[in-house]
């Protein structure tokens, strides 16, 4: 069980790496969206900050619980 906890971890860790990484595509595609270059280019890169954005939350959470976890386990 602790392992699983701890891959579990690690996977949140590492989408958290990527949306800090990934977090200037959602900057890029906001201002392609406002001046109109690259339509197409500019609405995959707004959906994927999103999906980045959303993985990052889901690490947060995923931490809160970890951290609930192991405060009920002492």
């Amino acid at each position: 069980m602790l392992s699983f906890l701890s891959l579990l971890f690690g996977f949140f860790i590492f989408f958290s790496f990527l949306s800090l990484f990934f977090g200037f595509f959602r900057f890029l595609s906001f201002l392609a969206l406002l001046f109109g270059f690259f339509r197409f280019l500019s609405l995959f890169l707004f959906f994927f900050g999103f999906f980045i954005f959303f993985s990052f939350l889901l690490f947060f959470f995923g931490l809160l619980s970890l951290l609930f976890f192991t405060s009920f386990s002492r």
